[in-house]
């Protein structure tokens, strides 16, 4: 738990409302101690508000998967890229070891994490996207190896069961509703702000997102329990 003594951040690096604190942590990658966590209070307040992220490599997401399962914490898995299906035995090792752990299965919390945006039209919608994404990813990928992005790969990426939920209200409450089945997941995060995508854009896809997407995931979801 974080030492009461460490001072507040500065005015200059706090967010306005003043309600972040700063979390000690030390660690072999990331020698950064006694830095500012944005957000919500309930970082730093115990387990409350922590959660385990998993995606990338293979034996990273799977250690990912087995030490927030020793430690009854949530995980949330980043499906930005690939088929959905490929993520299921994570979340059955991470079913299987919070088990194995004595865990309250009822009380175990999983997040899946998509890339998405909403239009009107699904074609419209992907023809937006696809500039903003493709150079977002194109930046990326220079680093780590990958090949540029062809419009071929983005519209296979957006196809029923890929992971980019870009297209019409229908084809992302379909994928969501796919995911839910794959994993039963507690939580869906929708990661709206990607790349340059001009903001009058992205607030139209959230806005759908959330009058017209989030309303009938929770009523399908609900009606199953």
């Amino acid at each position: 738990r974080p030492s009461t003594s460490l001072p507040d951040p500065s005015p200059r690096s706090r967010p306005r409302g003043g309600r972040d604190r700063l979390c000690p942590r030390s660690g072999s990658l990331r020698q950064r101690r006694h830095r500012p966590v944005l957000g919500r209070d309930d970082h730093c307040q115990g387990r409350a508000g922590q959660l385990r992220a998993a995606g990338g490599r293979r034996a990273v997401a799977r250690d990912h998967a087995v030490r927030a399962a020793t430690l009854g914490l949530p995980l949330t898995l980043a499906i930005i890229g690939g088929l959905p299906e490929q993520f299921v035995p994570f979340v059955n090792l991470y079913k299987e070891t919070a088990k194995k752990w004595g865990r309250d299965m009822s009380a175990l919390q999983l997040g899946v994490n998509n890339h998405v945006y909403i239009g009107e039209d699904s074609q419209k919608a992907a023809d937006e996207f696809y500039p903003h994404y493709a150079m977002m990813m194109n930046r990326v990928g220079r680093d780590r190896g990958w090949p540029p992005l062809a419009r071929q790969q983005f519209d296979y990426s957006r196809s029923p069961k890929a992971a980019l939920m870009v297209g019409s209200v229908q084809q992302v409450v379909d994928k969501i509703l796919y995911e839910h089945e794959l994993f039963g997941n507690t939580r869906f995060m929708a990661q709206a702000s990607i790349g340059n995508v001009p903001h009058k854009l992205t607030m139209k896809s959230i806005e759908l997102f959330g009058t017209k997407v989030a309303p009938v995931i929770r009523k399908e979801v609900d009606s199953k329990k």
